[in-house]
């Protein structure tokens, strides 16, 4: 059984944030034990040590959706602290051959980085790389040539999309496959699609018994534990031949592989259909949701123009956002197995943590519950969730039907747990 992937919500605030209850957006993958981000906004390295999570040296991937500063501020930051010689941990092992960090991103971040590790005379210890992804029509927004590239600046590769604006195969990381394309959004903004090869089914029992009814002829050949001839067999995907004239072959790939498509912010990610095999559907869906229309029955002191659903949807379109029930109809169209939603405007503030129960608390859980029904009666294969700041979901395997409700293990601590760090909320929220 492969350990599971495990998304970690370091952020769920839209660029109205951060507020009390919600830092600004990133989520951290855990990919088969190797670490990296998906965008990496202000107080980003605060949160991680909030979330309990032991990084340093380990993340050396950050997937960026978009340049908007909610997303990107704190790369910077990160970079010089992550890479400093001065920080570093005693015992932390560094390759100096190949970068330490690499960024694959739309235009626009290499000379981000580059201008700002320059004026504030920031040198790292070893190097990071950033890859942009372009359509044909478009340019890097900086050269790597030589005499171009900051000290502790590797080159960056130029990924140019295909005729159908899709960028396959743009990396290869724990074993993870990732591809992208463009969404909808008021600058260039990307869909992130990380897919598993297919698994090998289990282990047949009966191979457990001829290696152990060999053991002795086996032992005559040098191989003392008979069993340790099924990493061979299983990570090798080699046949053995056993002495009594058995042949163990490679259980065939026959489980499906995980998967997850991560949204940078959008109106419509509807160009992410090309990346993913729809009869298999993804195994989880990230997609934003800025905006929403809440039933004054919901909440009777929200302020601002909710006349009607379809007019809130209209104004989350023309900002490039979404709204719960497109989040939901999306997940239905890419079969999704499991919907967590983030990037929440100032409006949707996190409950808070149990058992600290106030009537301003009550509140907010009846809006948050509004998001999460409005989407799942769009959806229709599940329960969305709207994700919180530390929450942290991991998919074990890929169903291979969608599950009637997919998240019955947050109550036995299986695919979703549920952590915060932050201080009790005060009354002084009922401004946000």
């Amino acid at each position: 059984m492969p350990s599971p992937l495990t998304v970690t919500f370091l952020g769920t605030s839209a660029g109205s944030g951060p507020s009390h209850s919600r830092n600004t957006t990133s989520i951290l993958l855990n990919l088969n034990g190797s670490m990296c981000l998906v965008d990496c906004a202000e107080g980003t390295q605060r949160q991680l040590l909030h979330s309990g999570q032991r990084v340093w040296g380990k993340i050396e991937r950050i997937y960026v959706t978009h340049m908007h500063l909610d997303h990107v501020a704190g790369i910077a930051p990160f970079l010089s602290n992550m890479m400093s010689a001065i920080a570093r941990p005693p015992g932390l092992n560094i390759d100096y051959t190949k970068p330490r960090i690499q960024f694959f991103s739309p235009p626009g971040l290499r000379l981000l980085l580059r201008t700002q590790l320059s004026l504030s005379q920031t040198m790292l210890d070893g190097t990071y790389a950033v890859h942009e992804l372009l359509l044909p029509s478009e340019h890097p927004s900086a050269p790597c040539d030589p005499d171009d590239l900051h000290p502790s600046e590797s080159p960056g590769l130029d990924l140019v999309a295909d005729k159908d604006g899709v960028w396959h195969d743009i990396d290869t990381f724990a074993g993870i496959n990732i591809s992208s394309t463009r969404i909808t959004h008021r600058v260039p903004c990307l869909g992130y699609y990380f897919s598993e090869a297919p698994q090998p089914s289990p282990i047949p029992q009966n191979y457990l018994a001829a290696l152990d009814a060999n053991a002795e002829a086996l032992a005559e050949q040098g191989v003392k534990n008979p069993r340790a001839l099924l990493r061979t067999i299983t990570k090798d995907r080699e046949p053995v031949t056993l002495p009594d004239g058995q042949v163990l072959s490679p259980p065939e790939l026959a489980i499906d592989g995980r998967s997850m498509l991560i949204l940078g912010d959008t109106s419509d990610a509807s160009p992410c259909l090309r990346l993913l095999d729809q009869e298999k559907g993804v195994s989880l869906l990230v997609h934003e949701c800025t905006n929403a229309y809440i039933p004054v029955e919901v909440d009777p002191y929200m302020g601002g123009d909710r006349t009607t659903a379809d007019k809130m949807r209209e104004k989350a379109i023309s900002r490039g956002h979404s709204t719960p029930d497109m989040a939901g109809a999306f997940a239905k169209l890419c079969g999704a197995r499991r919907l967590a939603m983030n990037h929440f405007g100032l409006r949707f503030q996190a409950p808070g943590k149990m058992p600290y129960i106030t009537p301003m608390a009550q509140m907010r859980s009846r809006v948050i519950a509004e998001l999460e029904d409005q989407a799942s009666a769009a959806w229709g294969l599940g329960r969305a969730v709207c994700a919180t700041d530390f929450m942290t979901i991991e998919i074990h395997t890929h169903e291979l039907e969608p599950q009637s409700s997919p998240w019955d293990a947050k109550k036995s601590g299986g695919h979703l747990t549920l952590a915060s760090s932050f201080p009790e909320e005060t009354s002084s929220d009922t401004a946000l």
